[in-house]
């Protein structure tokens, strides 16, 4: 399965987390066998493999040959318990159905509303998101919703209220572009032995270390976007509020 995903942010934004957002299109590979699969991301040149049978996940940098590992079903459960019962709103399905690339798709739509804490600082996120998913698959986290199935069509936007930066957006749009049936050995689904990786108990604070460390090795080394394919976009913040205002 080949993705495009397209991702816009306010200034305030790309300010706070200037390691972990690039504006611009990139391209996500997945290759899928039964329960287990390996993602290839252009956007900040990772690969990651999960296997639900095992019940563990590998996050690793090609550039670094460094990663770490965690158990999906423990990370599943800490998300569940960080945005599920923190979130009010509901995103439900229309009832629409249709095939996208070759998959029978069924349509979600909603708002809801999260508040947490970030940085030290109280956070109200406002969200909205409409997506098409095909529901052969497990359910997964992008981020900090749940998505039921695999997703071909995904748009959300997310308003994030910070106290004296104000209210900060990002757009995220994402599309399943092709999907390809094929032989797939199970060496093309295991984790390089070369690497080194770390048990993680919490994944995204894992996620965000191993982003900044990359970010760090290409400011030292001269280096541009990790080797790997991205197109930067550049976005006027006025065009991002006017579309979504």
């Amino acid at each position: 399965m080949m993705y495009e995903n397209t991702v816009t942010s306010s200034k305030g934004m790309q300010r706070l987390f200037p390691s972990l957002l690039k504006d611009g299109s990139y391209e996500m590979q997945f290759v899928i066998k039964g329960n287990v699969r390996k993602v290839s991301d252009t956007y900040a040149g990772l690969i990651q493999y999960e296997n639900r049978i095992k019940d563990m996940a590998y996050v690793y940098c090609p550039l670094l040959k460094k990663g770490f590992k965690y158990k999906i079903s423990k990370y599943e459960k800490q998300q569940e318990e960080k945005y599920g019962e923190a979130s009010e709103g509901k995103v439900t399905k229309t009832g629409e159905v249709k095939e996208i690339e070759g998959l029978k798709c069924h349509h979600f739509k909603g708002d809801y509303v999260q508040a947490f804490k970030l940085l030290g600082s109280e956070i109200t996120v406002t969200c909205n998101i409409d997506y098409w998913a095909c529901l052969d698959f497990a359910p997964e986290w992008m981020g900090s919703v749940k998505i039921e199935g695999m997703p071909a069509l995904f748009d959300e936007m997310q308003i994030a209220t910070f106290p004296l930066l104000g209210s900060q957006k990002q757009h995220q749009n994402v599309t399943l572009t092709e999907v390809k049936k094929r032989t797939v050995d199970n060496t093309e689904l295991t984790p390089p032995s070369d690497v080194e990786f770390t048990l993680s108990d919490d994944p995204l604070s894992s996620l965000g270390k191993l982003q900044k460390e990359i970010s760090k090795y290409i400011k030292k080394n001269n280096l541009i976007d990790t080797g790997v394919k991205i197109h930067h976009g550049k976005i006027e913040e006025e065009v991002l509020d006017d579309a979504w205002d």
